[in-house]
């Protein structure tokens, strides 16, 4: 599942921090340099980590690190659009969500979406999550899969 992976990338990337090293992924060799690494809120950081090499394949790596025992540090989930369907980018979602007091500053897709398609009754399914999904204590939608 993505939030799997994207645990584990984080954790095994913040241990190359301040260094770069050469990693085999899939049996391919790559050099893995950090891009940035920066404080964006409080408890909170954020790096970006590039694996290359010769033979030109290359991709980027993205995550948080953050420190749940802060106090003025909160985790909430949200959906797009505040609708089952519906697509939104990260940074539109966390402007239309922060108030005073409440500053949302670092987001995560976290799901599958279908990309095409409509319902029975003619409306459209994209951006609907293909698994279950809860934002702020709503489910938009909830489904007995063996996933």
């Amino acid at each position: 599942m993505s939030r799997f992976l994207s645990f584990a990338l984080t954790a095994i990337a913040a241990l190359t921090v301040n260094a770069a090293s050469t990693w085999t992924v899939g049996g391919v060799e790559y050099t893995v340099d950090t891009l940035f690494h920066n404080q964006v809120g409080p408890g909170t950081t954020t790096t970006s980590l590039w694996f290359h090499n010769a033979t030109s394949l290359q991709f980027r790596v993205f995550y948080c690190t953050i420190d749940l025992t802060n106090p003025y540090v909160s985790l909430h989930a949200v959906n797009a659009t505040d609708k089952t369907a519906g697509n939104e980018r990260v940074s539109t979602m966390a402007q239309r969500k922060s108030q005073p007091g409440a500053q949302y500053f670092a987001g995560v897709n976290g799901d599958f979406y279908f990309t095409s398609g409509s319902t029975g009754r003619g409306t459209s399914m994209i951006g609907t999550p293909v698994g279950t999904a809860v934002g702020d204590g709503v489910v938009y939608r909830a489904i007995n899969n063996a996933w």
